[in-house]
């Protein structure tokens, strides 16, 4: 259960942090979208909607919007990082390039996102680190909730 419950935890942080990533960009492109779209997007919940159920202080939302923050600022330098490398990737096969080249172009990949995931998860288990152990029961019992929610939609939808 509880390495159910950190898989679930890590998981649900990634998803998170793309939400926050994407916040600015989700704000301006609202203005212009239709109402149906719109109605279409779920929210994507994080741990800072839950701060009355969670008891969390001000204290410890600050501890985990700047361990979010750092993570977020890295993944989009990461991120950029990865696209060139796969980009160069893309034009070696295209040009034909020696095996041995792309397949150290392969490793360079993996390495980053070994690295990507590593961090993902490093900053999990801080913030787990700014709760308490209750509050991150509580956390952890909110997180299998919704995911046992999201596997239900999927479920129905695969259905139809």
């Amino acid at each position: 259960m509880n390495k159910i419950a950190r898989m679930v935890l890590v998981a649900v942080v990634s998803l998170q942090l793309m939400a926050i990533g994407s916040f600015a960009e989700e704000k301006s492109a609202k203005q212009s979208k239709p109402a149906a779209q719109e109605t279409q997007k779920k929210e994507v919940k994080t741990i800072f909607n839950y701060k009355t159920e969670l008891g969390l202080s001000d204290k410890q939302v600050e501890d985990m919007k700047a361990l979010v923050s750092k993570l977020q600022t890295t993944l989009n330098e990461k991120g950029k990082m990865l696209l060139d490398l796969r980009n160069d990737l893309v034009k070696m096969i295209r040009e034909k390039d020696n095996l041995g080249t792309i397949k150290s172009q392969l490793k360079k990949i993996a390495d980053l996102q070994v690295e990507i995931s590593y961090m993902d998860i490093e900053t999990a288990r801080k913030i787990e680190g700014v709760l308490v152990p209750k509050q991150l029961k509580k956390w952890q019992d909110i997180q299998i909730s919704s995911l046992d929610k999201v596997k239900a939609e999927n479920t129905k939808a695969t259905k139809k």
